[in-house]
């Protein structure tokens, strides 16, 4: 699939999940990807820097998309030999990333976003879906930053 979602099982989420966790999506219905700056709106002096006026606001990402228990894949193969339930799972652990505020990586197919937070999942049922899950999932890149601590020299 285009869309996936990578999670870093080491920050938070529980061992009852590998290392990396992968969460991929039959259908992918919409994909929205928002790159926004926030622009001062007033005036700006000649000579100065146009940057400084030119605030980049956090990226963020809203994914539709469907899970089924029946993807032709070898995942899905495996399946049909007992394995588990894949609407059931993706149903617990979109409720666990939302419960455990993990930092995410999304991949789609034109850009990788790192620091993801989830900010909101949306599943509504309705009978024409049948045993599948259909959602919409809310993506903000949070940004990390590190302080730093410096010694001040005497007389300051």
């Amino acid at each position: 699939m285009s869309i996936g979602i990578l999670i870093d099982v080491g920050q938070s989420i529980t061992s009852v999940y590998s290392d990396v966790v992968s969460l991929d999506l039959d259908v992918t219905q919409d994909e929205v990807h928002e790159w926004n700056n926030d622009v001062t709106q007033f005036p700006v002096e000649l000579g100065s820097p146009i940057t400084d006026h030119i605030q980049p606001l956090p990226d963020r990402l809203t994914i539709s998309g469907v899970i089924t228990n029946s993807a032709i894949s070898e995942t899905a193969l495996a399946q049909l030999n007992g394995g588990d339930d894949r609407v059931q799972t993706a149903f617990d652990l979109l409720l666990q990333l939302k419960e455990d505020r993990t930092l995410l990586t999304v991949y789609t197919k034109h850009k990788i976003y790192i620091d993801m937070a989830l900010k909101s999942v949306s599943m509504p049922r309705d009978a024409n879906i049948g045993d599948s899950i259909k959602f919409k999932m809310e993506f903000v890149n949070v940004r990390l930053v590190e302080t730093q601590t410096v010694e001040v020299p005497d007389g300051i």
